[in-house]
C-alpha cells in the first residue's frame, strides 16, 4: 500500500505559506505536519496539553482514543512549530485574556466553539491549495510527517510517536512512496 504524501520538494513552500497564514490555521497545520497528529487529536487539544509555566511546552500531550486519559502520548515540539504555536497563543490571549488551561486550543472564530474534524479538513484544504496549488488532507500531512521520520529513526520510535498500537500500522511508511516509484521508473527508462 502506498500512502499519499506531499512531495519533499513542495514541503518548503507549505512551510513558507504557514508564516503568512492566520495564526490558528498555521498552528493546526504545523501540528499535523511536524508532530504527525491525527485530525481529532489536534481538535481535542486544550492549552494544558501544549502550554506549561507560561511557555510552550517541550512536548505535546496527546490524548489517544485507546489509552487511559492519564497516559497521554508525548510528541516533542520541534523548533519550527514553536513560533507558530506562540503566535496563535498571543492572538488568542489578545482576543480573550481570560482563557484557561482547560479551554480548547483551537476554536471557531464565529461560534467560539471547539473546532471539529471537518473544520480542520476545510482549513487544511484551503491552506494547502493556496500554498501548493493542490489540496491535501490532514491525513496526508500526517503521512508526510511519518515518512520523514522513517528516514531518521527506528520503526519503533515512529510507532510510538504516531500512537500506533500495532507495528503493522507503522510499516506502511517503510514502503516506497508513489514519488519514489515514479523516480525509479524514470531513472530506469533513461
Amino acid at each position: 500500500m502506498r500512502v499519499q504524501i506531499i512531495p519533499v520538494q513542495e514541503v518548503p513552500f507549505l512551510e513558507e505559506a504557514l508564516k503568512n497564514a492566520p495564526a490558528r490555521d498555521a498552528a493546526m497545520i504545523g501540528l499535523l505536519l511536524y508532530c504527525g497528529l491525527r485530525c481529532h487529536e489536534v481538535c481535542d487539544l486544550v492549552w494544558r496539553d501544549i502550554f506549561f509555566g507560561g511557555e510552550i511546552s517541550t512536548a505535546v500531550h496527546v490524548k489517544t482514543s485507546h489509552e487511559p486519559v492519564d497516559h497521554p502520548r508525548l510528541v516533542d515540539v520541534p523548533d519550527m512549530l514553536r513560533p507558530l504555536l506562540q503566535k496563535h497563543r498571543a492572538a488568542v490571549m489578545k482576543a480573550d485574556p481570560s482563557v484557561s488551561l482547560q479551554d480548547a486550543v483551537f476554536k471557531s472564530s464565529k461560534r467560539n466553539a471547539q473546532l471539529k474534524n471537518r473544520d480542520l479538513e476545510r482549513i487544511c484544504d484551503k491552506v494547502t491549495l493556496h500554498a501548493l496549488g493542490k489540496s491535501y488532507t490532514p491525513r496526508t500531512l500526517r503521512h508526510t510527517c511519518a515518512t520523514r521520520w522513517m528516514g531518521f529513526g527506528s520503526i519503533r520510535t515512529v510507532q510510538a510517536l504516531l500512537g500506533h498500537r500495532s507495528l503493522q500500522s507503522t510499516q506502511i511508511y517503510t514502503h516506497p512512496s508513489s514519488d519514489d516509484c515514479r523516480l525509479m521508473v524514470n531513472l530506469g527508462a533513461k
